[in-house]
């Protein structure tokens, strides 16, 4: 049996029987979270699809590159495989001088992996240092790279570290209203999609300017971006588990020639159950490097996790964005009991963080603690870049100890002094319990402990949030998890 591979799919060249091509599709194929509310109406253009998103076409025996292992496992039971190499392998080299001491051991493992295995995710906790491995990575590749990541807040951080890593080189960057194509550059995911003219999805942490994003958007830059993509030898992603939003495939996939491709995070999975779409882009995980083994290492600094208990009258009255307004965004004495923490943690010294999932809530607690007499901020994605970067630095600098965050806190915040964590939002996302918990992990001197404080709501809907974050605390030997009576 043959199978032909370039830089984006691959694709069976022999005929195959019906039972051959369903169980490669059902190999290749997900359910679809919420399938059963798309074809609810008879006038919904969903109204035949059965539930599953299908990452193999039967009528042209062709899947997405990063499957090709799975597949070519699944062909190997029925018969022997020939892989036609039609991949385009550009042979530009590039002479980057980066300084490839500063990796830790289990750092190089990771990047020794990437370079054997050409493609793959890597799942590295936070504090791990992803973009470093990333960016030896392509130290070691010697390839035009692009590194896209999904917020402007990581955009400016990761091209901060890339700089470090490699002083001689001019690091582009795609996104923010800038458009500089380098031989490493950083890019938003957001800024990618117009560029290449995909549908741009909906993300509420960021807040680049959609009209300023179509101005530089015009069809002379269109082309000088076609250019661009089809001569980058390596695409890179952080966050991995964003990709399976159809703008971060076709993102990702816009890069024709790339024969390099690694996906990085801390959770690369998804609670909607789609982490088959992040191996169809990147191909499966090569690197597992956990929270517990650099904790024991002592690149980690063990936390405990304090969960709290509420004692609000709780009304199940309503539909689950009424219970969340009122139970948790609107509630006063929640509000109250979770400023009292925050300050309690303020009080003993550590740098402390609050973090909330709206901006209401956010100013809402803006409010109470200003009032309790000690002055605290409170930014989000509408906060603008020059204040979001400040705050953030302040807090780094130790100017500051105490500060309120929307969900762009969520991934690669970092701040080493942070050391307490208020959890003021609720949520039962397995990607954001580790996310979050990983910014107060980072060592800094002096810090033998760390802090995060959440709480078990009794409301409907939101009181089993909690015990699903639990669960994937309870993945960690290394975390301390203690709960009120």
């Amino acid at each position: 049996m043959v199978i032909e591979t370039n830089n984006i799919y691959g694709k069976i060249v022999d005929k195959l029987n019906p039972q051959q091509l369903q169980i490669i599709s059902d190999a290749c194929s997900f359910t679809v979270q919420g399938a059963e509310f798309m074809k609810f109406s008879k006038y919904s253009r969903f109204r035949h699809f059965d539930g599953t998103k299908k990452l193999f076409n039967k009528q042209t025996r062709r899947f997405p590159i990063g499957l090709l292992s799975k597949v070519t496992s699944i062909c190997k039971s029925w018969e022997q495989i020939d892989i036609i190499d039609k991949r385009i392998h550009l042979e530009d080299q590039y002479n980057y001088q980066y300084d490839d001491s500063i990796l830790r051991d289990y750092q190089r493992e990771a990047v020794i992996t990437s370079l054997v295995n050409g493609n793959g995710i890597l799942k590295v906790a936070t504090g791990g240092g992803k973009t470093i491995i990333a960016g030896c990575t392509i130290g070691a590749l010697q390839k035009k790279s692009i590194f896209i990541v999904h917020t402007k807040d990581l955009l400016y951080q990761a091209k901060e570290s890339f700089q470090r890593l490699f002083p001689a080189e001019t690091i582009g960057q795609i996104g923010d209203g800038i458009i500089d194509y380098q031989n490493i550059t950083v890019a938003t995911m957001q800024t990618l999609a117009i560029l290449g003219d995909v549908e741009v999805g909906k993300n509420l942490d960021e807040d680049e300017s959609k009209s300023e994003e179509k101005i530089i958007a015009d069809e002379l830059k269109r082309q000088a971006f076609k250019k661009y993509a089809n001569i980058v030898q390596c695409v890179m992603m952080d966050e991995v588990q964003i990709v399976s939003s159809q703008t971060a495939q076709n993102v990702r996939f816009l890069f024709t020639a790339s024969d390099y491709a690694f996906g990085y995070s801390a959770s690369p999975w998804r609670d909607d159950g789609s982490d088959l779409a992040i191996e169809a882009a990147f191909g499966s995980r090569i690197i597992d490097i956990n929270a517990t083994q650099l904790i024991d290492l002592g690149y980690l600094v063990r936390p405990t996790i304090l969960i709290k208990k509420t004692n609000y009258p709780v009304y199940n009255q309503g539909n689950y964005v009424d219970m969340y307004r009122r139970h948790i965004v609107e509630n006063g004495e929640r509000n109250e009991q979770v400023a009292k923490d925050a300050l309690w943690a303020f009080s003993q010294g550590m740098n402390t963080l609050i973090l909330v999932t709206q901006i209401k809530h956010g100013e809402a607690l803006e409010q109470i603690i200003n009032l309790m007499g000690v002055h605290c901020d409170f930014i989000s994605g509408k906060s603008g870049m020059k204040k979001r970067k400040q705050a953030i630095q302040d807090m780094r600098d130790g100017k500051i100890s105490l500060l309120i965050a929307s969900t762009i806190a969520d991934v690669g915040l970092d701040i080493p002094r942070l050391q307490c964590i208020v959890e003021a939002g609720a949520g039962k996302s397995s990607v954001t319990a580790l996310q979050r918990l990983g910014r107060i992990m980072r060592p800094f001197e002096g810090k033998d402990n760390c802090l995060f404080i959440s709480y078990r709501d009794r409301c409907k809907y939101i009181c089993d949030h909690i015990d699903k974050k639990i669960e994937i605390w309870r993945t960690e030997d290394g975390f301390i998890i203690n709960e009120e009576d």
